[in-house]
């Protein structure tokens, strides 16, 4: 407890000078009020890391790095939540940077060295991970860089990270109704693998996995877009 008060004395300070402070507590009553009620619906997906897939490019240069200290408060400025999480302990933060070193892009990566952190200080949040996987959460393209394409690009490069340090499967997670999150997924080697749905009401969690065909799963504009194509063909056939 000690530990993470002394974290959060660093944290709040950055986010205090940052102008954000006051979002990042409505930030945390919103969270509040979803665990009062609420239903959501969400994908988890999968890269195979042993799979070859060519990252893609963004419309402009992209240099992706862990983070620094000397970055939170560029990202207490769009995200002070994130930095709490880093002074919490979850260390492996990436960012994608433009030539000029200017933030464009966070993403967090975890791998099973920190499921005790994940389990105590962000239950919920993350899954408790195998030796061979790694998780991607919380991606953000700052505001100023959105529309250059620079989520997927920097996605796979970041997974590529992990695939380096021994992953075989990466994991992310998305919720159903964020198609263009989901696009930018797909576009960085990711595929359905289940789909979760939650319910909270009056703090009572209640959750259903359901598992996907691995090869077989869809994404839900790959299944719109394939109940348009059946539509066609069969406008044709009559």
């Amino acid at each position: 407890m000690k530990q993470k008060i002394d974290r959060l004395r660093h944290a709040v300070p950055i986010a205090l000078k940052s102008g954000r402070f006051a979002s990042l507590l409505l930030q945390k009553a919103g969270q509040t009020t979803d665990r009062i009620h609420s239903d959501s619906v969400s994908y988890v997906l999968r890269r195979d890391g042993s799979m070859h897939f060519t990252a893609p490019k963004a419309k402009i240069p992209i240099l992706v790095r862990p983070s620094t200290r000397e970055d939170l408060p560029a990202i207490a400025l769009e995200r002070p939540g994130r930095v709490l999480a880093i002074e919490l302990g979850l260390s492996t933060c990436y960012l994608a940077t433009t030539e000029y070193n200017q933030i464009c892009y966070m993403q967090f990566l975890v791998d099973s060295s920190q499921n005790k952190l994940t389990a105590t200080q962000f239950k919920g949040i993350f899954p408790m991970l195998k030796d061979d996987e790694m998780f991607l959460e919380w991606a953000y393209t700052f505001e100023k860089f959105r529309g250059m394409r620079i989520m997927a690009s920097a996605m796979a490069q970041i997974a590529e990270r992990g695939i380096g340090a021994g992953a075989r499967w990466l994991f992310t997670s998305v919720a159903a109704d964020n198609e263009s999150a989901l696009k930018g997924c797909k576009n960085a080697g990711f595929r359905p693998y289940q789909i979760v749905r939650n319910r909270w009401r009056f703090f009572r969690h209640i959750q259903a996995v359901d598992d996907l065909v691995p090869d077989q799963a869809l994404y839900p504009f790959e299944q719109e877009s394939t109940e348009v194509n059946r539509s066609a063909v069969d406008a044709v056939r009559i």
